[in-house]
């Protein structure tokens, strides 16, 4: 071994020992005692989501409102994502998600809605939801525990 290969060798160690847990370096091909090796996205995204019905009309409808609102959680599950709290009124609806880090809230919202529209005209009425919608991102400690 040159001296400068030594040197980058040595260098290279200060650097993993210095930084390894943050890079995800492991000596010698494992994790430093006690840690364990991360080979996934981890995250923690909660998003408070609000979108409205077609022109604000009224028609979250008392007879199917609790089941529009279990088949929302429905699909939020199906999507790899967990409903903490859905509700809303005759007009609007409001929903506390969590998803992971590799989801859009944009590719999350619009399949809600197409989804869950879809079900409502199936069953029970016409039915559409505006365009738009609100999507706010929510700190832990905002949420209370159930």
């Amino acid at each position: 071994m040159t001296k400068k290969s030594r040197h980058l060798t040595a260098a290279k160690r200060r650097n993993i020992a210095a930084h390894g847990a943050s890079r995800g370096y492991a000596v010698n091909g494992q994790a430093p005692e006690g840690a364990k090796k991360m080979s996934h996205t981890c995250g923690n995204v909660l998003l408070h989501v609000i979108f409205s019905t077609h022109q604000r009309r009224p028609l979250i409808k008392p007879e199917f409102r609790a089941d529009l609102f279990a088949y929302l959680g429905g699909i939020i599950r199906e999507m790899s994502g967990t409903a903490l709290i859905i509700n809303g009124t005759a007009d609007h609806v409001h929903m506390l998600i969590r998803i992971r880090p590799s989801q859009a809230p944009a590719e999350i919202v619009r399949i809600a809605k197409t989804n869950s529209s879809r079900w409502v005209r199936g069953r029970y009425a016409n039915f559409g939801w505006q365009t738009g919608y609100g999507v706010f991102s929510v700190s832990e400690s905002g949420v209370s525990p159930p």
